[in-house]
C-alpha cells in the first residue's frame, strides 16, 4: 500500500471514529437528560395532574390547578357534595362535577398523569350552561373564571344570605364590626370562612361632616403593579372617590344631595388571600409588564392594627399581551416542599424557589397567600 492510500485510510478511520464518539456522546447526553426528566417527574406528587387542554382553555385549567390544592388543603370537600334527593340546579351540577375532578386528582390508586377528558368535559358543560358567556373558544380572564367558580360553590352550600348580614352592619362603627364578622363566619359556609375578607366603605358629607358606614365582602384583593412596595400598598390602602353629578349622596342631616367623599379600606383579610395584580389596562388595551418584587412572606395588619403573616403558596402567571397569551401556574407543594410549574400544554416540572419568585415577579397575575397560624 503506497503512502497516499495509507493517509487516505487513516483519515477515513479517524473520521469514522470521531463520528462514532460524537454519536455516543450525544446518546449519553440524551440518556442523561431523559434520566433527569424521569427523576424530576418521579418527584412530582401523583395529585399534580395535567388538566386536558381544550381550545383556549388555559384560563380555566390554570385557575383549577391553583385552586384545587388550596381547596383540598383547607376544606372538608366531602361536605360539599350535593345529594340527589332534590332536583339539581346549575350551582349543584357545577359543584358535583368540580368535586369529581378533586376525587380523581387525589385518588391514591390513580397513576395517570392527567385528568380524564370526560371528567373535565362534564365540568365545563355544567359551567358553561350556567354561564354561557364562557361557551366559546375565546381566551377569557382566569381571575374572572375563578371568581365565578368560588361564588358558585358558596351559593350551592350556604343557607345564609350574605347581603342580609352585611346590610345589618350599616352605620355600625368599624371598631364594633370585627366581632360580628367573626361570629358570622363561625356559622357560615366553609367558603366564607376560608376565602372572604371585609371592606369598609365610609361616606362623609363635606358640609355637616355626617358619616355613613357600609361593608362589603371580597375574595380578590386588587393591587396596582408597583415595583417594591406591595406590602406597604396593602397596609396603607385607602381608596378615595368624590361622588358627583348623578352619583351625589343624599345626606339625611342636610336633607340635600352632596358631593360626598367615599373612602374604602380593608377591615379584615381572609385566611386565604388572592392578590390580583392589575396588569391589564382595559382603557389603553395594554398589559403592564413592569417587574414587581414578590416576597415569599407578607405582613399585613387588620383595622385593629393586629399583624398577620401570609406565606406565598402559588400564582397564576400570564405570558403574552392583553389580546392573547398563555396562562401557567407556579404552586408550592407541601408534600415535597418544592415549587412546581404546571402547564396544560407542557410537562409539569420542579423548579427552585428563586426561579418561581422570578417568574411571579416578572409575569405574576394572581398570587395566592395563606395566613400562617
Amino acid at each position: 500500500m503506497n503512502l497516499k492510500k495509507i493517509i487516505t485510510y487513516l483519515s477515513l478511520s479517524i473520521t469514522i471514529t470521531l463520528i462514532y464518539c460524537n454519536q455516543k456522546k450525544n446518546t449519553n447526553n440524551k440518556d442523561s437528560f431523559n434520566e433527569k426528566l424521569t427523576n424530576n417527574n418521579k418527584l412530582i406528587p401523583k395529585h399534580i395532574k395535567k388538566i386536558p387542554h381544550f381550545t383556549n382553555s388555559c384560563y380555566a385549567s390554570s385557575a383549577l390547578s391553583l385552586f384545587i390544592p388550596i381547596f383540598k388543603e383547607n376544606m372538608n370537600f366531602n361536605k360539599l357534595k350535593i345529594k340527589k334527593t332534590k332536583p339539581l340546579n346549575g350551582n349543584d351540577l357545577i359543584t358535583n362535577s368540580f368535586i369529581k375532578i378533586i376525587d380523581e386528582m387525589y385518588d391514591k390508586n390513580n397513576n395517570s398523569l392527567r385528568i380524564k377528558d370526560g371528567t373535565i368535559k362534564d365540568f365545563f358543560d355544567a359551567f358553561k350552561n350556567k354561564y354561557p358567556f364562557f361557551d366559546n373558544s375565546q381566551q377569557h380572564d382566569s381571575q374572572e373564571f375563578l371568581s365565578y367558580l368560588i361564588n358558585t360553590l358558596q351559593e350551592s352550600n350556604s343557607l345564609i344570605s350574605i347581603n342580609d348580614e352585611l346590610n345589618s352592619y350599616d352605620d355600625l362603627k368599624p371598631i364594633d364590626i370585627l366581632k360580628k364578622w367573626n361570629n358570622f363566619k363561625l356559622r357560615s359556609s366553609e367558603i366564607i370562612k376560608n376565602f372572604w375578607g371585609l371592606f369598609l366603605s365610609k361616606i362623609q358629607c363635606p358640609k355637616c361632616k355626617k358619616k355613613h358606614y357600609s361593608y362589603q365582602n371580597f375574595i380578590f384583593y386588587m393591587s396596582p403593579v408597583v415595583m417594591n412596595k406591595i406590602e406597604d400598598c396593602l397596609n396603607n390602602f385607602e381608596e378615595k372617590e368624590i361622588l358627583t353629578d348623578s352619583n351625589k349622596w343624599y345626606c339625611t342631616d342636610c336633607k340635600d344631595f352632596r358631593n360626598a367623599i367615599t373612602t374604602t379600606k380593608v377591615i379584615e383579610y381572609p385566611k386565604n388571600l388572592f392578590l390580583y395584580l392589575k396588569r391589564f389596562n382595559l382603557i389603553s388595551k395594554e398589559k403592564i409588564t413592569k417587574e414587581i418584587k414578590v416576597k415569599p412572606l407578607l405582613k399585613l395588619k387588620n383595622i385593629n392594627n393586629k399583624e398577620f403573616t401570609f406565606k406565598l403558596l402559588g400564582a397564576i402567571i400570564h405570558y403574552g399581551s392583553i389580546r392573547g397569551g398563555h396562562y401557567v401556574v407556579c404552586i408550592y407543594d407541601k408534600s415535597i416542599n418544592q415549587w412546581i410549574l404546571v402547564d396544560d400544554i407542557g410537562d409539569s416540572k420542579i423548579i427552585s424557589e428563586k426561579e418561581a419568585l422570578d417568574k411571579i415577579s416578572n409575569n405574576g397575575y394572581l398570587l395566592f397567600y395563606n395566613k400562617l397560624k
